[in-house]
């Protein structure tokens, strides 16, 4: 996980966890296996308890644990994921 809001894909590439190690793992055998490919990272959706409360799953399970009632509001975004090259 990076302190900066961005990170340019040249970075070095460090992952801390088994998590981040399997993903670079999984992006290093798509880079080798296969000439097209387009490799999505989706920042936005999941989580966990140290991460950005904001986000679907840690907001949903903190609702939960509170016995709180669990909103889901609009259904009409989109959201545009532009492909860098």
């Amino acid at each position: 996980m990076s302190k900066k809001s961005s990170v340019k894909e040249s970075a070095k590439k460090r992952p801390i966890n088994i998590y981040g190690k399997c993903k670079l793992k999984g992006e290093l055998l798509v880079k080798e296996m296969i000439c097209n490919y387009a490799i999505l990272r989706f920042s936005n959706v999941y989580g966990n308890r140290y991460d950005i409360c904001g986000r679907v799953i840690p907001a949903f399970v903190k609702q939960a644990i509170n016995n709180e009632t669990l909103y889901l509001e609009g259904g009409n975004q989109i959201i545009d994921f532009h492909l860098h090259r």
